[in-house]
């Protein structure tokens, strides 16, 4: 099951917490610079759920991520018709270039 954490409003701060435990993974200042936290853990984590309280403790929003973006396969996009065809270009480009300075 992926985990959920909650910002949530602690004294003056900010506190992200796992849903089931009592202790804070982290502390912040203010609100923000925890949400973009407890985010980066659940993309980092592949799926998870941020829930964001007010300062009252009622739940404001909540983010889901459900997996993590697919690896891009550079092998095959580089090797790609369109890729080699645009990589050929160059090369006939400059192989032109370098002729017309000869020349000239």
């Amino acid at each position: 099951m992926p985990n959920v954490y909650h910002v949530v409003p602690r004294d003056s701060e900010w506190a992200i917490k796992l849903e089931g435990r009592s202790e804070a993974v982290r502390v912040f200042a203010s609100r923000e610079p925890a949400v973009r936290e407890a985010d980066s853990y659940i993309r980092t984590q592949g799926a998870g759920r941020v829930v964001i309280h007010r300062e009252t403790g009622e739940i404001e929003s909540v983010h889901t991520v459900d997996t993590l973006p697919a690896e891009t396969d550079w092998v095959h996009a580089i090797t790609s018709r369109p890729a080699l065809a645009v990589g050929l270009a160059a090369v006939c480009v400059g192989v032109g270039i370098a002729i017309a300075r000869r020349q000239g």
